[in-house]
């Protein structure tokens, strides 16, 4: 006789159990993340799923965050979704040029 449960099967004449995917163990307990969150995020062994850090999303934490405006092809795009500006762009986005000195406080 067997009863299928939510993370396996369990053969009640062997005393086993055949997990569904993602879930492990003898006991079908431990659930294995995708592609283990591609460290971007935490596994929830408890579901299978992952948790994703640093405004990284999808189902295994693999889409990158966005920067504002792409930094306004000024600048590059940092893993916590922050641009990093090239002189002598400034602003979350890069968007704006900054003077060389701030034109000694006279511009």
């Amino acid at each position: 006789v067997e009863l299928e449960l939510d993370y396996g099967i369990c053969d009640y004449a062997t005393g086993t159990c055949e997990c569904n995917f993602p879930f492990i163990k003898e006991d079908c307990s431990v659930g294995l993340c995708p592609h283990q969150c591609y460290l971007h995020g935490k596994c929830d062994s408890k579901t299978g799923k992952c948790e994703c850090q640093n405004n990284w999303s999808g189902e295994d934490c693999s889409i990158p965050p966005s920067c504002p405006k792409s930094c306004s092809g000024h600048g590059r795009c940092t893993d916590e979704g922050k641009c990093i500006c090239a002189f002598p762009f400034v602003g979350e986005d890069c968007a704006t040029p900054e003077c060389p000195n701030k034109c000694s406080n006279h511009g």
